[in-house]
């Protein structure tokens, strides 16, 4: 019997590539520019292309040739949901027919970078420049520098044959001194003279006939503007880089490019801007997209990656631009049937699954599920159901399985699953929320949305465990004939989804579709309710039985002790209403899109304007979370990654470099922000290899993590 078991594993294993399922977990948590460069790292294979890898969530590449459509489009998904990928696979398409160009930035990164960049220039141009000033100008030369760089880099990458490689040789010729002309002109100081000499000089005679002056030649590149005297002063207010930089002679060189390379658009993808506040998304809206889209109508198309929550502001014509989601009730849900939309989804994940495990592991997904009790179809639902169509959540899911069973040699089973889903909520959806909570940087309101999502959610619970043993004694057919029912899915009205939003970014819970509230056909009303998921983790670790009974039909949901529309306002009510800042009048917060209708009016008095207000409570929660955090949010980020990499992977020192890929950011800035650490005692570094430095956590850090886990 021993021996039969022993041959037995030694089959598993044979049939194993344990490596290559490594590979293929790492394939799916990619993130950040995709590119064959780190599909060539994470799997060893040079051979691997973009279009080897992609798996499209619609039909015949359908989301792919959506972006590829000639016109100004948001992408609009959930984090790890593959607008990357497809933003990859779209620039491999533009390079293969070479009928037009594309060129990829990253707005985060552009944005962190100049942040840092303005600390060092802040005090050679403070007397000249406000500090918003200094970052706009930044900020809009970095941007340049990056698209003509990363224009430069696209055609280089081109497949050429050899007569193409001998008639670029001229057209590079061309395209680089094209570029270098762009940054001359960026570096001139024509224009920030003229700013210097209106800011600086007090004793200027005719200063009205100056003002008038800069208002002509301002007005001249197109942009709005006014100057004026005031105490001895002549002030512009026109926008800081119509004084710095004629904006619009530096797209047109940049829109040059077609002519030299005889294309006939430009495609800009912009990944992670919605990884920037709402005041940073409006700079880099006002001061790069608005102008390129303005300037380059019918030449450039804007292509922005986002998340749903946090698109705004859009300041572009309306009718000019369309918003395309990839996130899952959005792509499968348009029949508002339940069960073709999980079929939908499932049919997805085993696509994914199969051809990553073909790349990456050359063998069946088969060869590393039990499938003796369980069938293929059945871990496909449940991996539906964990990561709700994430192919980032997937790729860490598969990643703990890793750890758990296959690294030893072992099939994954539905126990495993189980296991890793309530290890990565605790680990990353639960632990990134209250990691939020506790930075220093976060702005009040931000906290403060933070502690009442949290008071949403725990209510959710609740009334979900509450549920699970109370809904068996009640008179109702769906519910009566068991002893404890599932309860993972709730329902609210459509008008209440924006309650949801972050809840939803976080990944605490998932849309899944909507239906009409039952009763509502009688009485005549149209009144559609959300169906949404807890997250399969949470659902496990509180013991919350998830989806709906085998036998029941999808009618379960639609059950009225599924509406939560009252739990939800319960919360809202105890924690924010709405006050008149004049006459003190207090009104109940369901009431707010009435008085958003109105701008904020008090009902009660002609002059109030009302504001929302917080509970005591959540005020003093607020202000002991600043009270005791101690570092900002991208802090925060890098001393979890070396936590995780030391508790976890028994890795202690980690370069910049390597932090800066497992958080989404940039070398550069992590070093910049790993010295500060250094500097603050909660982290050490030393030179490694090539003379970079590599850092560690100190104890004081250790602990601190340690006590707010």
């Amino acid at each position: 019997m021993i021996q039969s078991l022993f041959i037995f594993d030694w089959i598993i294993k044979r049939k194993m590539n344990v490596k290559g399922f490594v590979s293929m977990a790492e394939s799916l948590k990619m993130y950040h520019r995709i590119t064959e460069d780190k599909y060539k790292d994470v799997t060893g294979n040079s051979k691997v292309k973009v279009e080897d890898m992609y798996v499209d969530i619609l039909p015949n590449n359908g989301m792919v040739n959506f972006l590829l459509e000639k016109n100004t489009t948001f992408l609009v998904g959930q984090r790890g949901t593959g607008k990357s990928t497809i933003i990859a696979m779209a620039q491999k398409e533009i390079a293969r027919n070479k009928k037009d160009l594309s060129v990829y930035i990253n707005a985060k990164n552009i944005y962190k970078t100049c942040e840092v960049d303005s600390v060092r220039i802040r005090e050679d141009y403070s007397n000249t420049f406000t500090e918003k000033e200094l970052f706009s100008i930044s900020f809009f030369k970095k941007s340049m520098i990056a698209l003509c760089e990363g224009l430069r880099n696209e055609l280089e990458a081109e497949k050429r044959t050899i007569l193409e490689t001998i008639t670029s040789i001229g057209r590079d010729k061309q395209l680089d001194d094209l570029i270098d002309e762009i940054k001359n002109l960026m570096n001139k100081e024509d224009f920030q003279i003229i700013n210097k000499v209106i800011m600086k000089d007090s004793e200027l005679e005719n200063k009205e006939e100056i003002a008038g002056q800069v208002k002509a030649s301002l007005e001249s590149i197109e942009i709005g503007a006014s100057a004026s005297v005031q105490n001895g002063l002549v002030e512009s207010s026109s926008h800081v880089l119509a004084r710095v930089f004629n904006v619009s002679e530096l797209i047109n060189l940049f829109i040059r490019t077609l002519e030299i390379c005889k294309r006939k658009s430009i495609y800009i993808f912009v990944d992670d801007y919605s990884e920037l506040s709402y005041n940073e998304r409006a700079i880099f809206m006002n001061e790069l997209l608005n102008p390129f889209y303005h300037i380059g109508v019918d030449r450039i198309f804007l292509k922005i990656a986002c998340y749903p929550n946090r698109l705004q502001p859009i300041n572009l014509d309306t009718q000019k631009y369309s918003i395309k989601s990839i996130d899952y009730y959005e792509v499968y849900g348009v029949d508002n049937n339940i069960t073709n939309t999980e079929a939908k989804a499932e049919e997805y994940i085993k696509r994914l699954l199969e051809n990553a495990c073909k790349v990456c592991c050359n063998s069946d997904i088969e060869s590393y599920f039990d499938t003796s009790i369980t069938s293929m179809q059945e871990y496909y639902k449940v991996l539906q159901r964990i990561t709700m169509n994430t192919p980032r959540v997937l790729g860490h899911i598969l990643s703990i399985c890793y750890t758990k069973r296959v690294i030893h040699g072992k099939l994954i089973n539905l126990t495993t699953l189980t296991e890793a889903s309530t290890q990565f909520y605790r680990e990353h959806i639960n632990q990134e929320l209250n990691n939020k909570l506790q930075t220093k940087d976060a702005d009040r309101d931000s906290k403060i949305n933070i502690v009442i999502q949290q008071k949403i959610k725990d209510e959710i619970v609740r009334v979900a465990v509450k549920n699970k043993t109370e809904l068996p004694r009640t008179m109702n057919s769906y519910f009566s004939k068991y002893k404890e029912v599932p309860t993972s899915h709730f329902r609210v009205n459509t008008d209440y989804d924006i309650y949801f939003e972050d809840l939803a970014f976080y990944g605490f819970v998932q849309k899944t579709n909507e239906i009409a509230d039952k009763g509502a056909a009688q009485q005549r009303v149209n009144k559609n309710t959300s169906i949404y998921a807890l997250n399969y983790g949470l659902c496990n670790l509180e013991k919350i039985i998830y989806g709906k009974p085998e036998d029941a039909d999808t009618k379960y949901y639609q059950q009225r002790a599924f509406l939560y529309d009252d739990y939800l306002m319960g919360v809202l009510k105890d924690n924010k209403r709405i006050v008149c800042k004049v006459c003190g009048a207090e009104y109940p917060i369901e009431q707010l899109e009435v008085f958003q209708m109105f701008k904020m009016k008090c009902q009660n008095c002609s002059d109030g304007i009302c504001e929302i207000t917080f509970d005591d409570n959540l005020e003093n929660v607020v202000s002991n979370s600043y009270r005791t955090a101690i570092w900002s949010e991208s802090e925060m980020d890098i001393c979890y990654c070396l936590y995780d990499s030391h508790i976890n992977f028994e890795k202690e020192w980690m370069y910049a470099r390597e932090i800066a890929q497992q958080i989404n950011s940039t070398p550069r800035i992590v070093a910049y922000k790993c010295k500060e650490l250094v500097q603050g005692t909660y982290m050490m570094r030393e030179k490694g290899s090539g003379n970079a430095y590599k850092y560690k956590l100190t104890q004081r850090s250790i602990d601190y993590i340690k006590g707010g886990k």
